[in-house]
């Protein structure tokens, strides 16, 4: 036995070699253990048929780990840097990113790819298996098997930096989980290969370029990177190349024309052939990842964009920590402005001291503490302090209108249209008149209460047998405005519905309780 295998219950136990896949390290396994059955290579390993049988997101690392006794090393790092964990983890929030981790360590994850967002980027979830040539020769002379290398196997990655050889890739049908055996490079039957074609040096300085910010975001701890900061990172250096307002706006057209520039003569590559489908998935394809409010992005996306815009890691990690600082300072603006806040209310405090002590005017009182009259009444109106009010500039009749229109419940604007007089005059009225405020806001929702049940009563009655769950969707069917503000009347509604007496006619399902929420 070689001296760095290792003898186990009767079984060898392959050391795992440099960069290997565990996927690759359990089909070599497999091989030297003579077994014709792969469920059951896949139970002694993880105790669970089709784990080993992952060659992207193997998952009971754990038992792996304890029925190899530690020495094929630490559970985390295995998952970090033996799988494609550690690629999608590192730009992931470091809560999420840290509960993921240790599903995959402890139990299986049937839904890892859906958990990490993969079908929602529209970059597909199939990862095939690929390999340089030169690489697997290498691995033959000195291991005397060829296997699958870890950087490799990164969606993003498709050149071997060592041997600056584009990447040839298995044509599978199906998924190595499906295929119910390991695909090994050299092992078994050779598999299908397909070599994409990219002509000219710099379509391969580019790919060159996507693989090292590749396997630097796949070399990053969970939740390392924040998504937030990083689009903000690219929203600086975009600016500078003129593709980024000053106030972090996109300029979109010419950010798609150096995406462009980036991806021309990658066409043959499998993951970039998307952005040239059709102008609408070229917009899918950078741009959400460096918005104000970034959407989650493939790393693939996030490799393109680095490479895109910077010249290696460490330029890009000198920008990232400039981000943080301007975070960081934001962060103090906002203490102070608190701070402020805090000062402006003791501001207040003493005002309305001075004024309930009758000491001074409201006028000479709003003087001292710098604020306007204006503020000084509204202040004094709030804790309920008397004012002795100066004739307005409203007329009695106009004044006996706004009052009547408030009273009914109008919307402001209206009120204030009706009357003559603008909204602003119309808001510092009722800012001094607290009363008469708050008689509008309960007219206001018994208006908006009635309008709301009788919209809903109408689409109800409008479309019979229609369940709840396809009305409440209507913008005009005030289920929202209902669910919201009018939730027992809302509760009471669909009860009635749920009746044998209203449901006979219907063969349809009445939806959940509205507890559940309006989005359930």
């Amino acid at each position: 036995m070689r001296e760095d295998h290792f003898s186990l219950r009767g079984l060898t136990i392959p050391a795992i070699r440099p960069n290997e896949t565990l996927y690759s390290w359990a089909g070599f396994f497999h091989v030297l253990s003579g077994s014709c059955n792969v469920l059951l290579t896949s139970r002694r390993l993880y105790g669970k048929p089709y784990s080993a049988l992952l060659h992207d997101f193997p998952a009971n690392i754990d038992t792996l780990v304890e029925r190899t006794r530690h020495r094929l090393g630490r559970s985390e790092e295995l998952a970090l840097r033996r799988t494609l964990l550690g690629y999608f983890l590192s730009t992931l929030d470091r809560h999420n990113a840290v509960r993921l981790l240790q599903l995959v360590l402890r139990e299986s994850a049937p839904s890892i790819k859906i958990q990490l967002g993969i079908p929602a980027t529209r970059l597909g979830g199939r990862h095939p298996l690929k390999g340089c040539v030169e690489c697997f020769e290498e691995d033959e002379a000195a291991f005397e098997s060829a296997y699958w290398h870890v950087d490799h196997q990164l969606p993003s990655v498709w050149i071997c930096a060592r041997h600056d050889r584009v990447l040839r890739y298995v044509d599978s049908p199906s998924t190595p989980v499906h295929l119910r055996d390991w695909v090994l490079p050299r092992l078994g039957n050779e598999p299908r290969w397909i070599t994409p074609r990219v002509f000219g040096s710099k379509p391969k300085s580019n790919l060159l370029r996507i693989a090292h910010f590749s396997t630097s975001l796949a070399s990053r701890s969970p939740g390392e990177i924040d998504g937030s900061l990083l689009a903000s990172t690219y929203r600086r250096r975009l600016a500078l190349r003129g593709v980024s307002t000053g106030h972090g706006q996109l300029r979109i057209q010419p950010l798609l024309r150096e995406v462009s520039g980036l991806l021309t003569g990658l066409g043959e590559i499998p993951v970039f052939q998307r952005f040239f489908a059709s102008d609408a998935s070229a917009l899918d394809f950078l741009p959400d990842i460096a918005r104000r409010r970034p959407k989650r992005g493939h790393p693939l996306k996030h490799a393109c964009m680095l490479a895109l815009l910077f010249e290696d890691w460490s330029d890009f990690q000198n920008e990232f920590e400039t981000s943080q600082l301007h975070v960081a300072d934001m962060e103090l603006d906002f203490r102070s402005h608190a701070i402020g806040a805090h000062r402006s209310q003791s501001t207040r405090n003493a005002f309305l001291d001075v004024v309930r002590n009758g000491t001074s005017s409201i006028r000479s009182a709003s003087q001292a503490a710098g604020v306007s009259t204006t503020t000084g009444l509204q202040w004094a109106a709030k804790v309920g302090y008397p004012i002795r009010r100066r004739p307005k500039k409203l007329k009695p009749a106009t004044l006996e209108q706004v009052r009547t229109l408030l009273a009914l419940g109008l919307p402001k604007v209206d009120v204030a249209r009706t009357a003559g007089i603008s909204a602003v005059t119309l808001s510092r009225f009722l800012a001094r008149d607290q009363a008469l405020d708050e008689i509008w806001m309960v007219a206001r929702l018994s208006g908006l209460r009635e309008l709301n049940r009788n919209r809903l009563t109408g689409c109800i009655e409008s479309r019979p047998g229609v369940p709840i769950g396809v009305i409440r969707k209507l913008g005009a069917s005030g289920y929202q405005w209902l669910y919201r503000n009018d939730r027992d009347w809302l509760r009471q509604k669909i009860a009635v519905l749920r009746s044998p007496s209203t449901s006979k006619h219907s063969t349809k399902r009445i939806p959940q309780d509205p507890e559940r929420g309006p989005t359930a």
